[in-house]
């Protein structure tokens, strides 16, 4: 006998090749994220860190730009197709399949502050 799930953890982070990345409310609280926080994605050395580029409120209109999916929701989503294309490049990845990454433990770095590593290294891409 074999189970049927291979997994029971849900990803933290979704990136869909439409430019939609959707972060779980576990990442979220990580982060501190709020209504239009502005989040970014480095790499270093193999790694990818998910971190808050700008806090809200900021000036203007801004690419991933990330908002509750409800009211009262923990759950945000951004909308970015660069950023979604540059990370799937990185991680060497078609451009047309969904990424679900797991985050670590946040880290503080240097230049970002608090950031969160993704875990890419069994990414599952149904």
């Amino acid at each position: 006998m074999r189970s049927l799930l291979d997994t029971t953890r849900r990803p933290d982070v979704t990136i869909r090749p439409d430019g939609c990345i959707e972060i779980s409310a576990h990442a979220a609280r990580a982060l501190a994220l709020r209504r239009g926080d502005v989040i970014d994605v480095c790499a270093d050395r193999g790694e990818l860190y998910l971190y808050v580029r700008h806090r809200a409120p900021t000036v203007g209109r801004h690419e991933a730009a990330a908002f509750p999916t409800h009211r009262r929701s923990n759950h945000f989503r951004a909308w970015s197709g660069r950023l979604c294309r540059a990370v799937t490049q990185n991680l060497g990845a078609d451009n047309n399949v969904t990424l679900k990454l797991y985050a670590g433990e946040t880290v503080s770095l240097p230049a970002f502050g608090a950031a969160l590593p993704l875990i890419h290294k069994h990414t599952q891409t149904p």
